[in-house]
């Protein structure tokens, strides 16, 4: 069951894992002890976005999924002017979403202390493959991510306080990969996926949150690779969930590929 995601900018609810606020304020929010993630709430609705969700829901605005281990932003910008027909939109949306996307990673290199990063994008429409989960990243590297969903909804997510322990979040996605790696028959597959992912057996108790709604930027926390697996607290990691039906959706997510060059927020 979801609960009501009613916070707004600049507000979170008392003992909770995520905080609203906003790219000005966004090194303060960081700071806060326990947070798992901080909320940008989007700009204000500008005309462009509402032709590109038209485009990116029609298939006229495709971009293949890619991941770029290692790359800066003057790289990134160019293989975007490259990849995103100048067809699908009009110029001036074209413009404006390339110049979004490489915002997106100005602001992750003010909190990641690095021009390089590690970028995944695409747009697709969201299917079962991939469930609850914690993301991670190699030893040394600054352990705040950043996501965001251009149209429809971004991932839903549990509080840390509603987690039995890891080792159960574990098992359970241990069984999980073993039914995606194991069916071959998609029905059955997705069957076993419904039950599983309905009755999430890690949780004590609190509801699954509801997804973050589109166009909101989420920095969130991922997990030094190397406790990936093991018994560590609820806390040191984000566990969420993407969507499992919906339209297309053009998605990005952006985390330091190196070491921070100097202190940055941890």
């Amino acid at each position: 069951m979801n609960a009501p995601l009613a916070e707004t900018a600049g507000e979170s609810r008392a003992g909770s894992a995520i905080a609203w606020s906003t790219a000005e304020n966004l090194h303060r929010a960081l700071e806060q002890p326990g947070l798992q993630a901080v909320l940008i709430a989007p700009q204000a609705e500008c005309a462009w976005r509402q032709e590109l969700d038209a485009a990116i829901e029609s298939g006229a605005l495709q971009i293949p999924r890619t991941i770029w281990p290692e790359i800066g932003i003057d790289e990134f910008a160019t293989w975007l002017e490259r990849t995103v027909s100048p067809d699908a939109v009009s110029r001036d949306t074209r413009d404006a979403l390339l110049s979004d996307l490489c915002d997106l990673l100005h602001l992750h290199e003010s909190i990641g202390g690095t021009e390089s990063f590690h970028v995944r994008v695409f747009t697709a429409a969201p299917s079962r493959y991939c469930g609850f989960h914690v993301d991670t990243v190699p030893p040394g590297v600054c352990p705040w991510g950043l996501f965001r969903a251009y149209n429809g909804p971004g991932p839903t997510w549990v509080e840390p306080r509603d987690v039995h322990s890891m080792r159960a979040f574990y098992d359970w996605l241990q069984m999980r990969d073993r039914i995606v790696r194991e069916f071959e028959d998609p029905i059955a597959r997705d069957r076993a996926l419904v039950e599983l992912d309905d009755r999430p057996s890690f949780l004590t108790s609190g509801d699954i949150r509801p997804a973050i709604p589109e166009r909101v930027t989420a920095v969130f926390r991922q997990l030094d690779v190397r406790r990936h697996w093991s018994d560590h607290g609820p806390s040191e990691a984000w566990i969420h969930c993407s969507p499992m039906a919906g339209s297309p959706r053009l998605v990005i997510n952006v985390s330091s590929a190196v070491p921070p060059r100097a202190h940055t927020i941890r």
